[in-house]
């Protein structure tokens, strides 16, 4: 045995899991395994592709990426995939929802309240999908083709497999691997907390449950916490793609058309920038970056980040050799 499998029985695994095959000469070689070289030279000359964000200006969901994301009950995971799923579909973007765990009328109360354009957006509820069955694989790959999201709600729900053993999880990865391969999405895996995981420092209650491999196969790890009734942090653990974002909070609103989420730490540092307008306004020339970061006396680093997001805009500027800021009027 020569250990490669014979295009003969690729069609007939093909069919069994429920796909289309046309019938033909089998080519010669059809079978071979053929790796390609890195062209270093293209790359010199067209550069390397960024990271396209699908949750931009956030940077937790890359384009193409196998993404877990663990919590506890009532973390705010759910929704958060709901409320990415909601803006992709408003940019025109298709998305498929597998929602396996949360009753109906939870789904529905958020649907009405985020919004989404229902002629992108594929939700399946409740259809008792296994991920371990060929023929399931093929009903999430068929409807999620063209997708940019594939969000699987919860992994549990979705796949029978022992979440404790490694060698069940890499091959549930090779899965995920297909799915991203076969539709060109992004697939958002939502899941339940309990042991340690690689890249995350979070352990016990706060950390994704099973086997330990979770976070290795990932591409980009999430670590829900709730905060109060209706707001939740996001660690950020890993990311293949690029830069981490630093730990966020995030509150789910009422607003007059439904509902939103909103990043805690944007609202702080807009009320961090207006108060810094009205010192630019009273004492100007006065204070350096960092001597008027100190003074608005918020968290440090959104301090400097709120400052520094003025004077990228053009807002504030510096004046003198020692830099000292003051208000640009527009």
């Amino acid at each position: 045995m020569n250990g490669r499998v014979s295009l003969a029985q690729l069609i007939a695994d093909a069919k069994a899991a429920g796909l289309v095959v046309t019938s033909g000469e089998e080519p010669e070689d059809a079978d071979r395994f053929s790796p390609q070289p890195v062209d270093w030279s293209r790359l010199r000359v067209e550069g390397v592709p960024e990271a396209d964000y699908l949750d931009a200006p956030h940077k937790y969901v890359p384009a193409g990426a196998k993404i877990w994301a663990w919590g506890p009950a009532e973390s705010g995971k759910s929704i958060w995939a709901f409320w990415n799923a909601v803006r992709l579909t408003r940019r025109g973007l298709k998305v498929l929802y597998i929602s396996e765990e949360n009753p109906l009328p939870v789904e529905f109360h958020r649907h009405e309240g985020l919004r989404p354009d229902d002629e992108f957006l594929t939700f399946h509820h409740r259809q008792g999908y296994d991920l371990t069955k060929p023929d399931h694989l093929a009903a999430v790959i068929e409807p999620g083709a063209g997708c940019a999201l594939i969000v699987l709600d919860t992994f549990t729900s979705v796949w029978t497999g022992d979440e404790n053993s490694n060698a069940e999880l890499a091959e549930f990865d090779r899965t995920l691997t297909q799915i991203v391969e076969a539709t060109g999405a992004s697939v958002l895996v939502l899941d339940h907390t309990g042991h340690p995981q690689m890249f995350q420092n979070r352990r016990g209650a706060s950390a994704g449950r099973g086997a330990s491999s979770k976070g290795q196969k990932a591409d980009v790890t999430l670590t829900f916490a709730p905060v109060g009734d209706r707001g939740f942090t996001i660690d950020h653990g890993k990311n293949r793609f690029g830069m981490k974002e630093l730990r966020k909070a995030f509150e789910v609103i009422d607003t007059d058309d439904g509902l939103d989420i909103i990043s805690v730490a944007d609202a702080e540092r807009d009320e961090l920038k207006a108060r810094a307008l009205e010192l630019m306004d009273m004492h100007p020339d006065e204070f350096s970056k960092t001597g008027l970061a100190v003074v608005l006396k918020g968290r440090k680093e959104e301090a400097l980040a709120a400052v520094q997001d003025l004077i990228d805009a053009g807002t504030i500027g510096r004046s003198g050799e020692r830099g000292r800021l003051h208000r640009i009027e527009p």
